[in-house]
């Protein structure tokens, strides 16, 4: 064997068993190993090493192998009476509830826990929108409802108070006599004035019936006399089981008041003297008889006595002093009655 058949032989040699003096044609080659690349002389054997390509799949492990993506099974959303998980794990049974469904085996690839559509009780709304309000149609305005007239009577009057009542309202029949009607706000019974707002009448301040003052007063035609019929209420009390003076004397100005009113339009109370000579039983019926004695320019002197539903005992009696007011003089009140 001459030299050159040598080192073709050796060269040979070195092909087939690498390097390392291992055969390589007997073992299994590695993916990451060089492989051979024919070159323009066959005895000449050149390596280049491998690109390795790198997985686009989300969550696998890097591998020198490409590794497809495992395919996911279609999510379908439907409201059934059963829940239907919305994971590529196979449905399991799940409580109503809005927790997220645990996977009870290991899923293709590892994924976020996925919130499960379960019907609750509560209405479930899957729109994206808030729920919008539907205005209830409404019947149009017909204007301000008219105030409630408390001068009529209601469950809380006694049979005395309903039998002096209707004998009052009888009187009313030919015109000598009219009932004055009863609000809780004072601008109420002058609607030509303004409408109050916010603000009540002492003698009407209490929304229970039978509670404070029931009252209801006539005026007679000619002017100058009025008669309130009066039933005090247990949160009039003063003494055990009587009236209090204080509620007494409220009811004698109020008496007193509306007949200087009718007689000389707006006044207010500049003096009120009262001589108490028999206490009120709490829950009976007094009868308050007013007039205007005399009158002297803008002052009115009036008078008043407040007997029991048949007339007896004399209970109090009054004098008083009003005076007529000009009301472009007048202050404005420090509240907004407007």
């Amino acid at each position: 064997m001459g030299w050159g058949q040598g080192a073709a032989t050796g060269a040979r040699g070195v092909g087939a068993w690498g390097r390392r003096g291992r055969p390589t044609g007997d073992t299994p080659r590695s993916p990451l190993a060089p492989q051979s690349v024919p070159s323009a002389d066959p005895a000449v054997t050149t390596t280049t090493p491998l690109r390795v390509p790198i997985s686009r799949c989300p969550h696998v492990p890097l591998s020198p192998v490409p590794v497809p993506c495992a395919p996911h099974p279609p999510v379908s959303l439907s409201l059934s009476p059963s829940p239907v998980p919305l994971s590529p794990c196979p449905p399991i049974p799940v409580p109503l509830s809005l927790s997220p469904s645990p996977c009870p085996r290991p899923c293709p690839r590892p994924h976020p826990p996925v919130p499960v559509l379960s019907l609750v009780p509560l209405p479930l709304s899957l729109s994206p929108c808030p729920p919008v309000p539907v205005p209830v149609p409404q019947a149009p305005c017909s204007g301000r409802a008219a105030p409630q007239d408390l001068a009529l009577p209601n469950g809380s009057w006694s049979r005395a108070m309903r039998e002096l009542y209707e004998r009052l309202l009888r009187g009313t029949a030919d015109g000598s006599w009219r009932r004055v009607p009863s609000y809780r706000n004072v601008l109420d019974h002058f609607p030509a004035v303004g409408q109050g707002r916010g603000t009540r009448l002492f003698m009407r301040n209490l929304d229970t019936e039978g509670a404070g003052f029931e009252y209801v007063t006539f005026l007679h035609r000619a002017g100058g006399r009025a008669l309130c019929l009066c039933q005090t209420g247990p949160y009039l009390e003063g003494p055990p089981g009587f009236t209090h003076g204080g509620a007494i004397a409220s009811i004698i100005d109020t008496t007193l008041g509306t007949c200087a009113l009718d007689a000389a339009g707006v006044v207010m109370t500049a003096q009120l003297s009262i001589d108490f000579l028999a206490p009120v039983p709490l829950g009976s019926v007094v009868l308050l008889d007013g007039r205007v004695d005399r009158r002297e320019g803008r002052k009115l002197f009036l008078s008043c006595e407040v007997r029991g539903a048949e007339g007896d005992p004399l209970h109090a009696k009054a004098t008083g002093l009003f005076i007529q007011l000009d009301t472009s003089k007048s202050p404005r009140p420090a509240c907004n009655t407007r």
